[in-house]
């Protein structure tokens, strides 16, 4: 009897620890999958908040693009203008429309009104387009005199856009244009002609962002926190529907666009959850609880099991590492030419400029354009303009040799080069130049030449403490500048010493 008393005992203790073991696993592999949903939730949210940041660029390049009308008398642009901003209009379909503010038309009066004859505007076509806000009715005064003195441009906050019957939110895209830009602001000021301004709808631009035409079941939330403010600039409700999951949330925060600094605050709904999730744990414990009192089985089983759970978690973190680092990629690389995009190029730039800083060395950089590249697109089309691009930058990408430069993709059609502890690079530019020319891509609307050719500014400089990257960049763009003033096809070079004073030009 007291055998069969420690038998039960021995019975019931095997069965509460069989039971305890059980339960136990099944919780961690609860948790563990828990942890990998959360990661795919949060790589799902950054992707999307990448895809937005780079589609709200792309729509605010647009400006750069319309203020080359206005490098002469604005007055004689109109008809340019409008042609130009129909023509972005139709590829744009967020962009609500363009507006060019001259300068010389603000009045003083006390409710900073703008004599809208004055104004050239282009808007998108609505059943009523004069119930369209215009952009100089949303922007007053202050922000104009203060965008045309600060040289830089500025994207508003949210801004209700009525169309028709509808009011949706958007954003205004403030593109100050000068004649010369000086360094002194006064001066500054008075060579200031005016800013183009654009329109832009927020929901459109989410909603060409998008990933996959497969909804994903994440309800999203765009704010705007610029200055510790916080405006709800777009809600995104997943087409799947289904209630929110309260298991946990994630906020992405999107590069400072134009110094606006956006985040995007995400929440699973249950069926994205529900998805992801097995019925491993519930299996785990239903059998451990059926085999509890074979416990060499059941010792075996779950050893065996636990092994098996702790393999999947490290396959799915290495997997979920993998696809971090394939993000990290795309993140810096552009998506047309697959050389690096101008992020990236920042980035480099500004961590060999430090570098240079420490070790008292040479830097080098080199800004490109290709010459007459509109004439290009408007006569073989975009495609071909496509891959015109794809060649130059796959030939630029091969000049590169050493680890520590670096070939990118400027903005449009230009491109630049990084090139550290380098004292001469005006031998590089000029390779690069012949390089491009020696393509020998037809280009019959060039008066330069018949094949596509490249202009290049070189600036090299020896960095010091409180110096910035900005003004290589600067410098190098002048130089560039004056090689199309030249006759386009040649490299200019401007050499820095200290970071802030012009040495030398070479031609």
């Amino acid at each position: 009897m007291l055998r069969d008393k420690r038998i039960n005992v021995s019975i019931v203790l095997v069965t509460l620890l069989g039971m305890t073991l059980s339960s136990i696993s099944g919780w961690l592999l609860f948790r563990a999958e828990n942890r990998a949903i959360y990661h795919e939730f949060t790589s799902d949210v950054d992707q999307r908040a990448t895809s937005l940041h780079t589609s709200v660029y792309n729509n605010l390049e647009t400006l750069y693009a319309m203020a080359v009308l206005f490098h002469t008398d604005y007055k004689r642009q109109l008809s340019h203008f409008t042609h130009e901003s129909r023509n972005i209009l139709q590829r744009h379909p967020e962009i609500a429309g363009f507006e060019w503010i001259p300068k010389d038309r603000v009045n003083d009066n006390s409710d900073h009104s703008y004599r809208a004859p004055s104004l050239f505007s282009t808007m998108q076509n609505t059943p009523n387009p004069d119930e369209l806000q215009l952009a100089s009715s949303l922007l007053n005064q202050v922000h104009f005199t203060q965008t045309m003195r600060s040289t830089r441009p500025f994207v508003s906050q949210g801004i209700k856009i009525q169309s028709h019957e509808t009011s949706t939110i958007g954003f205004l895209g403030v593109f100050p244009v000068y004649v010369t830009n000086h360094l002194n602001e006064k001066l500054r000021f008075e060579n200031s002609i005016g800013c183009l301004v654009g329109i832009f709808h927020i929901n459109k631009i989410f909603d060409s962002s998008a990933l996959s035409p497969t909804p994903l079941g994440i309800n999203m939330k765009l704010v705007d926190t610029t200055k510790s403010t916080f405006q709800v600039l777009h809600n995104h409700i997943s087409r799947t529907g289904g209630e929110i999951s309260s298991t946990f949330s994630y906020t992405s925060t999107l590069p400072s666009i134009w110094e606006r600094e956006w985040s995007i605050e995400a929440s699973p709904t249950t069926g994205y959850i529900q998805s992801r999730r097995t019925i491993l744990p519930m299996a785990i414990i239903g059998i451990g609880f059926a085999f509890t009192f074979l416990l060499a089985l059941y010792i075996s089983k779950i050893l065996h099991q636990a092994v098996n759970v702790k393999q999947l978690v490290i396959e799915q973190t290495q997997q979920l590492h993998v696809a971090n680092k394939k993000l990290q990629t795309l993140s810096r690389t552009d998506g047309l030419t697959g050389i690096s995009n101008r992020r990236y190029l920042d980035e480099v730039l500004s961590r060999e400029w430090r570098r240079a800083v420490r070790n008292n060395s040479y830097i080098a950089f080199i800004l490109m354009d290709v010459d007459k590249f509109k004439a290009f697109n408007d006569h073989y089309g975009h495609i071909a303009g496509d891959e015109c691009l794809q060649k130059i930058a796959n030939k630029l990408s091969g000049m590169i040799h050493r680890s520590g430069d670096l070939a990118a993709r400027y903005g449009g059609e230009e491109f630049a080069l990084v090139l550290t502890e380098t004292e001469n690079a005006l031998p590089v530019a000029q390779a690069c130049r012949k390089s491009i020319e020696q393509l020998a891509i037809p280009h019959q609307k060039s008066e330069i030449s018949n094949v596509v050719t490249i202009s290049a500014g070189v600036c090299v400089c020896a960095p010091k403490q409180g110096s910035d990257p900005s003004l290589i960049i600067a410098a190098a763009d002048k130089a560039l500048y004056k090689a199309k003033l030249a006759g386009r096809n040649r490299v200019e070079m401007v050499a820095i010493d200290h970071g802030n004073a012009v040495k030398k030009v070479s031609y």
